[in-house]
């Protein structure tokens, strides 16, 4: 088994059992209750890509730092308000999606993450850190309308190639 979607559904728990599929790749649990990213997800070091939107977590569980392979990370529509420095670890990471949480401070290592597509609209952010001006592959950019200027000074060489999608109020 590669690819696990068990999201969207009336389960307030996942089962312990999907820590021993070692090469899955994908695992979506999206719209699940659940608080937090299970530890267990520690075990599966193939993952690539891991949705974990509307779980009703306020933190981003450090399990997730093991999982060096992932590529594609979502939790958006949480209560989360810090990304962790862990997250500088997963160098793979080329999608970041945390659109609706309530993060006010972007840090500074996703300069240095070679993101291509980052989803951030919806929190509460007023600045971005100047290492953003090192997100040369960045190809999409999901974000509020009021951090348009901040990118476009920021990001200055590439800014009139990315795809903006601003939401209207």
């Amino acid at each position: 088994l590669k690819h696990l979607c068990c999201g969207n559904n009336k389960m307030k728990e996942l089962n312990e059992c999907i820590g021993s599929l070692l090469c899955l790749e994908e695992l979506r649990f999206e719209g699940i209750e659940i608080g937090s990213i299970p530890d267990f997800i520690s075990n599966l070091s193939s993952l690539e890509q891991l949705n974990c939107d509307n779980i009703g977590m306020t933190e981003l569980n450090e399990c997730v730092e093991i999982l060096t392979r992932l590529k594609y990370l979502r939790f958006s529509g949480n209560y989360i308000e810090i990304i962790p420095d862990f997250l500088s670890k997963l160098s793979s990471l080329t999608n970041l999606e945390f659109s609706d949480n309530n993060i006010t401070t972007l840090p500074s290592f996703l300069g240095d993450l070679q993101l291509v597509f980052l989803y951030c609209k919806g929190n509460n952010i007023t600045s971005l850190p100047d290492s953003f001006s090192r997100l040369s592959s960045l190809e999409y950019l999901d974000c509020d309308e009021d951090l348009i200027p901040l990118f476009r000074s920021i990001l200055p060489q590439n800014f009139d190639n990315i795809i903006l999608n601003i939401p209207h109020y």
